[in-house]
């Protein structure tokens, strides 16, 4: 999360992309992509899954951890984009 989610915001925040639904885009995006890298890799412990496996096993990735980071992102951004109380001290 720190690796990709650090940068992420900071080129939100250069781009003045700071709604709710770019962090929910963006968190889509970043909780699937750590999962699709490694099944898009050709290896040999792959030998003998078809295609439809492949398809498979990325629309069932999309969903769960698509999901997964598309909530933490949501809560992210409620955390960041909540003003602060300023303090007559």
């Amino acid at each position: 999360a720190i690796c990709l989610g650090l940068p992420t915001l900071a080129l939100m925040r250069r781009f003045h992309l700071d709604s709710l639904g770019y962090a929910a885009i963006a968190g889509i995006g970043l909780g699937w992509f750590p999962f699709v890298v490694p099944v898009l890799i050709p290896s040999d412990f792959r030998v003998g899954y078809t295609i439809n496996d492949y398809l498979l096993a990325v629309a069932q990735s999309f969903v769960v951890y698509g999901t997964c980071g598309m909530v933490s992102a949501v809560a992210f951004w409620w955390v960041v984009s909540t003003p602060t109380v300023k303090r007559d001290t």
